[in-house]
C-alpha cells in the first residue's frame, strides 16, 4: 500500500511530475531521478459566445461556499461533473473540454479550487486564477502555495472583495509530454 508506493519511487529509475511548474521561467528544482512532464492542454481562441465574467472549474460539488458566493456574480459559469441550471449560473460538463477552454479563454476571471490540470489549463492560456482552496486535498493546497509563489493565481477567502487579474507570461521550457518522453525512453 503506502509502503510499496514509496517504495517504488525510490527506486525507480524516472519519477514523473506531471505540471505545468515544469514550464515557468525558473522551474523548482528537482530530485534526482524526477523529471518534469509537460500536461495535456489546449488552448482558446477569441470567441464572444464564450465570453463570460467568471469562470470556475470545480472537480466536485463538496464546497458548497463557492457555489452560494458564485450564485451572487452576474455572467457565471461553473464547469464541473454535472449539468445543470441554476437562477444566475450556469454549471455545464467538465467533459465539454472544447467549451471549457474556449469560456476559459474568453473569461474576465477564472476561479477553481487549485486542482494541477486546472491550473495547468489556467497557465497555457495565459489566464491568471483565483484559488478558493480545497483544503481537504494536499494536491490543491500544494499548488496553491506555488501558484502564488510564482504570481500565477492568488488565493481568495472572500468573494466580496475585488478581484484583480495580472497578466502571466507563458513559457515553454525544454520539456516533453508524456507520450514524448515515452517515445524517447524506447
Amino acid at each position: 500500500t503506502k509502503n510499496v508506493i514509496i517504495n517504488s519511487i525510490l527506486n525507480s529509475e524516472n519519477n514523473f511530475v506531471y505540471s505545468h511548474f515544469g514550464d515557468i521561467d525558473t522551474p523548482p528544482k528537482l530530485k534526482s531521478n524526477f523529471q518534469w512532464i509537460r500536461p495535456y492542454f489546449l488552448v482558446g481562441k477569441k470567441n464572444k459566445l464564450c465570453s463570460h465574467n467568471i469562470v470556475a472549474a470545480l472537480s466536485n460539488f463538496t464546497n458548497k461556499k463557492i457555489f452560494e458566493e458564485l450564485y451572487h456574480k452576474d455572467d457565471t459559469i461553473i464547469f464541473s461533473l454535472f449539468k445543470e441550471e441554476f437562477g444566475n449560473f450556469q454549471i455545464k460538463s467538465i467533459y465539454d473540454y472544447q467549451e471549457y477552454i474556449c469560456n476559459l479563454y474568453n473569461s474576465n476571471y477564472y476561479i477553481t479550487q487549485g486542482q494541477s490540470n486546472f491550473l495547468a489549463d489556467a497557465y497555457y492560456n495565459g489566464k491568471y486564477s483565483f484559488i478558493y482552496p480545497d483544503f481537504n486535498d494536499i494536491e490543491c493546497l500544494a499548488n496553491s502555495m506555488f501558484s502564488e509563489k510564482f504570481k500565477f493565481a492568488k488565493c481568495i477567502y472572500d468573494f466580496n472583495k475585488e478581484l484583480n487579474n495580472e497578466i502571466i507570461n507563458t513559457n515553454y521550457n525544454n520539456v516533453d509530454f508524456l507520450h514524448e518522453k515515452i517515445e524517447k525512453e524506447l
